[in-house]
């Protein structure tokens, strides 16, 4: 129960985000299609049927919090940094509920509106400030196998670690500020976006290649 005290803005977070997409998806009839994917300009090029979409969404949902509250039961790093671990996955746990949960409520949204095209694109808004957060966090997180940038080279070196962690927090920070500004720019741009989008993903990998850099270095 102390445990879960810690977690509370992360449960009150999931529960209101899974009340949200049960009330949306009764506004939306079992016949219509539900937008689960969003192009690289902002436009839905997925979709499910209602029930589908509905199971997908509340099994990632609740899929996602029990990954992150029950991680002391199976990673064996967690002992190994415990009063860290305590303190980072409440905010991850709260972060990622609030991502996945925003997603569905605004799918189920879209649905019940009968349109599936927006002047603003929300969903990379909150994705870029979801990237943010993340960003902030991420110099934060211990070393273990579950949570951060894992790979072969930051697993076999603390300093790797660290230093990768640093460079990658700023680097999700910036790539989130640039998915913010281009999900106001019209979809019609298509090169702006493309050139955006191409810049994110590097951003987004570069702390990969630099892990190896810093081993080989090393």
């Amino acid at each position: 129960m102390e445990r879960l005290k810690r977690f509370k803005w992360a449960l009150l977070i999931y529960v209101l985000a899974l009340v949200g997409i049960l009330y949306f998806a009764t506004m939306v009839d079992a016949e219509t299609v539900v937008p689960t994917h969003w192009n690289v300009y902002g436009e839905v090029d997925g979709t499910m049927s209602k029930n589908a979409a509905l199971y997908m969404m509340i099994g990632m949902l609740s899929g996602i919090f029990l990954l992150m509250y029950l991680m002391p039961q199976y990673s064996p790093w967690y002992a190994k940094h415990r009063e860290r671990m305590e303190r980072l996955l409440p905010q991850l746990t709260a972060i990622l509920c609030f991502c996945l949960g925003f997603i569905g409520v605004y799918s189920f949204y879209l649905a019940g509106m009968g349109s599936l095209k927006t002047p603003v694109s929300m969903i990379t808004v909150v994705i870029g400030a979801i990237f943010i957060l993340l960003g902030n966090l991420l110099p934060k997180v211990p070393k273990n196998f579950f949570v951060g940038i894992r790979t072969p080279w930051t697993l076999v070196n603390d300093k790797i670690w660290t230093k990768t962690h640093r460079l990658g927090g700023g680097l999700f920070v910036l790539s989130g500020i640039l998915m913010v500004i281009k999900s106001f720019i019209m979809p019609e741009l298509r090169l702006f976006h493309q050139i955006c989008g191409v810049m994110i993903m590097a951003l987004l990998l570069y702390p990969l290649l630099h892990s190896f850099i810093l081993y080989k270095r090393s």
